[in-house]
């Protein structure tokens, strides 16, 4: 089962507006994680902002904890930094079994703040926004720790699948419990599998304007790849390929 990406993007919409109105404190501590990742891949932030599609400015005000990246820019910002939603919301990278642990303490934070603000403030509408900030931060941290976690996997014969794909460290398979295919890591995967079936993707995603490619939003990558229409027989076999990758990347999660 997975978690819809429009209900994950409309979660993300509605936490920004609340944390943008609500001054959240931990908007200088994600401005600065998103500082220090920009720096660790050597970008400068004009670099950052032209992938972006954003000006200089924006990113320095990012990082000076001013403003959050607007809703529509979360993912992005995601997988350039590559970082997951989780770590972004609490300005930190999270090893996956601390996923729940820090959406707990992420909640726990957020109401410490909100009872703070509305002793100061004494308004009934910051305490309706700051409930409804407390249940979304934490269901759209659990969201994510239940359906984009890679799943548990085991080696096994995996020869019949193995030979899909290029030669590729990032394509390593192996079986889940219930002895499907999927991908040891399936970040690498997902990454490689953008360099090695670009102009698939970028077929699938112009003809159906779809969303750029991403951990968050692939399904229907899969399901238009291989109906792409073309009379190079390459481009078809990329697309087909395309989609046999995305069966078995949505394997690789719970």
């Amino acid at each position: 089962m997975k978690f819809s990406h429009d209900v994950l993007y409309s979660f993300t919409e509605i936490v920004y507006y609340l944390i943008e109105r609500g001054e959240n404190m931990e908007q200088i501590k994600i401005g600065r994680f998103i500082a220090e990742l920009r720096k660790s891949k050597g970008m400068t932030q004009e670099e950052m902002a032209e992938r972006l599609g954003v000006s200089g400015k924006t990113v320095s005000r990012w990082e000076n904890g001013r403003n959050l990246p607007d809703a529509s820019l979360f993912e992005p910002v995601c997988e350039l930094l590559d970082i997951t939603l989780t770590e972004l919301f609490c300005g930190e990278k999270i090893e996956q079994t601390q996923i729940v642990e820090k959406a707990e303490e992420s909640m726990a934070a957020t109401v410490d703040y909100a009872e703070k603000t509305v002793k100061r403030q004494n308004k009934r509408l910051i305490a309706v926004i700051a409930a409804f900030a407390v249940t979304l931060v934490g269901m759209l941290v659990l969201f994510e720790a239940v359906y984009f976690t890679p799943c548990a996997s085991h080696p096994g014969d995996v020869s019949q699948w193995q030979g899909l794909f290029p030669a590729h460290s990032a394509y390593l398979l192996a079986l889940n419990d219930e002895n499907k295919p999927v991908f040891a890591d399936p970040v690498k995967a997902l990454a490689q599998a953008k360099v090695d079936y670009s102009e698939a993707i970028s077929a699938v995603k112009s003809e159906h304007h779809l969303l750029p490619l991403s951990r968050y939003y692939y399904n229907a990558y899969g399901a238009f790849g291989w109906q792409i229409v073309t009379d190079d027989d390459m481009l078809c076999k990329q697309g087909a390929q395309l989609s046999q990758f995305i069966d078995i990347y949505e394997n690789s999660f719970r």
